[in-house]
């Protein structure tokens, strides 16, 4: 994990409705069936170790030994709101090429986007693919959530919201889950790791939280990364930031 550490951060310095089975509750859909199950599978692709080579920034690729041909998946999957409704979230899951052994689930957080498009399942941004880069060295089913409200999920983004971060976090891991025995795409050893950046800094924390607190059980929580989060708004100079008058060029 030291290696896919100093890559997010040298990347990042570098580029610095599917409605059946649902039922009407308050205005918003409902969606039925387990948390993490899939809703729509928008997209599916493979990529080769050649292809994933072309398509890496020299930067990363100078870093990494590419071993794994890999499928990336472009989901919705049902999640949890901070209301307690079942809602449609996306996001993207990369599985690789691997017979010979059992891997772990790595779910990476993004920082902050404005528009629902600007989301990791609309394009091969730098997050995307520096995780399609840690699945074919390393050999982890790597997932990246939008969050809620972004993405073609359901309902508004609420920034920070650290529930919400994490119920999109959980429920990816169990969506990967589920497609990886479904399909019989790879044997996973139960280790389980996330990171984060910016925004996804504080994703990752709520998401560890809530793994430690209520979903122990589940999940083996083997390491967490969270770099870079507004953590504790209310007691540093973040907040004072929104709360004063003076301009500042980013109002989010």
């Amino acid at each position: 994990m030291k290696k896919s550490l100093l890559l997010l951060i040298i990347s990042i310095s570098i580029f610095s409705c599917k409605k059946e089975n649902t039922v009407q509750k308050n205005g918003t859909f409902e969606y039925t069936g387990a948390l993490g199950d899939i809703e729509h599978l928008i997209h599916e692709d493979s990529m080769t170790v050649a292809e994933i080579q072309a398509a890496l920034p020299a930067q990363i690729l100078s870093l990494v030994s590419l071993k794994n041909s890999i499928r990336i998946f472009t989901v919705e999957y049902k999640t949890v709101n901070q209301t307690g409704d079942t809602i449609k979230a996306s996001g993207i899951i990369i599985v690789p090429k691997v017979d010979s052994f059992a891997v772990p689930i790595v779910s990476y957080q993004h920082g902050t986007v404005l528009q629902r498009s600007d989301a990791p399942s609309f394009g091969m941004g730098v997050e995307v693919l520096l995780n399609i880069a840690f699945a074919s060295e390393d050999g982890v089913v790597a997932c990246v959530p939008d969050y809620i409200g972004l993405g073609t999920g359901d309902g508004l983004h609420l920034y920070l919201n650290p529930w919400e971060e994490a119920n999109s976090v959980r429920d990816i891991m169990r969506c990967a889950r589920k497609l990886v025995k479904q399909r019989d795409l790879a044997q996973l050893n139960g280790q389980v790791f996330l990171y984060g950046y910016s925004q996804g800094g504080h994703a990752t924390m709520a998401a560890q939280r809530q793994l430690e607190k209520e979903n122990a059980d589940e999940f083996k929580l083997t390491a967490s990364a969270p770099m870079a989060g507004p953590y504790c708004l209310s007691r540093t100079s973040q907040f004072n930031v929104m709360l004063d008058s003076v301009f500042y060029p980013n109002p989010f």
